[in-house]
């Protein structure tokens, strides 16, 4: 029977999440939590008057002994845990009612696992609680708060917490009934280890690489553009198959386009010397295209090697902290 002499009215819940340990398996994706809990509620049964009963202001009491919630984790990888069992939890009894139980439990969840920016990946796992049978015109359950211990010895020496914070929905089963989910989410980072040193370095090292490659390159590039100028300096007349292959894509309005692009200014025109000499005009139009590819060539390798974390941004973060 519920706590309420009037049974119209719902008993007000309130819970707090407390999260002590924390650890990421990868090879399932599954997070194992110790989570410490705080779970408060008034039982009009269970008041006196404390100056009629030699002062007494508290009562340590069994959990079996009184009323208790069906609050369950809905998202266990196992099977769903009735959180009063946890450790077997003493409750306390204040002369006004209140009722205060303390659970230590240990659970799991299954985690949206994201490697594609290891070793700086992020995870997110949720987990969901709420009342097995009672429904929310029975028990009104909500969180108050939800915070992280700062102990050192809980602390994961793989992983950290980069985000902490909880919600509340609705949600209706078959026979219509409405009831409440509270959803606790833990964003997980790899802290910085060797595996980050192992990574980072051979990145460099190709960084490098590449760049050297591609200065070799430039400079071989950059050696053919002079000697396309030093072509202007022949005799017109004879063309090869060469000067016919590059002379039908200069005059494509692809080329007209590149070479109307000046490094520095939009309102670059083509002199009488291009106009006059077609392999000045070509040579400008190989100068054009090899600084875009070039660009482009490092705007790759920085979207390759270079890890982001812009979305630790959008994260809530932790914003409650305790000492266990």
């Amino acid at each position: 029977m519920r706590p309420r002499k009037d049974n119209t009215q719902s008993v007000n819940i309130t819970v707090a999440y407390y999260v002590l340990t924390y650890e990421l398996e990868e090879a399932d994706d599954l997070m194992k939590l110790g989570v410490w809990m705080e779970l408060k509620w008034t039982d009009e049964y269970l008041r006196w008057n404390s100056t009629q009963w030699s002062g007494i202001e508290r009562i340590a009491i069994n959990s079996d002994e009184i009323w208790l919630p069906d609050f369950r984790h809905y998202s266990s990888y196992y099977n769903p845990e009735e959180l009063p069992d946890c450790a077997n939890p003493k409750c306390s009894v204040a002369p006004n009612g209140t009722v205060t139980c303390l659970p230590v439990c240990g659970m799991n969840a299954k985690c949206d696992a994201d490697y594609s920016r290891w070793p700086f990946d992020l995870h997110r796992c949720s987990m969901y609680y709420g009342t097995w049978a009672h429904s929310m015109d029975e028990v009104d359950i909500h969180i108050t708060d939800v915070c992280l211990a700062r102990n050192a010895e809980f602390k994961s020496p793989k992983w950290g917490v980069v985000s902490l914070h909880n919600n509340r929905g609705v949600i209706s089963s078959s026979d219509n009934y409405m009831y409440y989910v509270l959803d606790v989410e833990v964003v997980l980072i790899r802290r910085a280890s060797f595996e980050q040193v192992a990574i980072i370095g051979p990145i460099l090292m190709i960084f490098l690489l590449c760049s050297t490659v591609l200065s070799v390159v430039l400079l071989l590039l950059t050696l053919l553009n002079c000697w396309i100028r030093m072509r202007r300096n022949r005799d017109p007349t004879t063309e090869s198959f060469f000067d016919r292959m590059t002379g039908s894509f200069s005059q494509s309005r692809v080329a007209e386009l590149l070479l109307a692009a000046d490094y520095l200014e939009l309102n670059y025109t083509v002199t009488p010397e291009e106009k006059e000499h077609f392999w000045a005009k070509f040579a400008k139009l190989f100068d054009r295209v090899l600084a875009i590819g070039c660009l482009m060539v490092y705007v790759v390798l920085f979207w390759l090697f270079i890890p982001f974390s812009h979305r630790l941004e959008q994260l809530p973060g932790v914003n409650c902290y305790i000492s266990a």
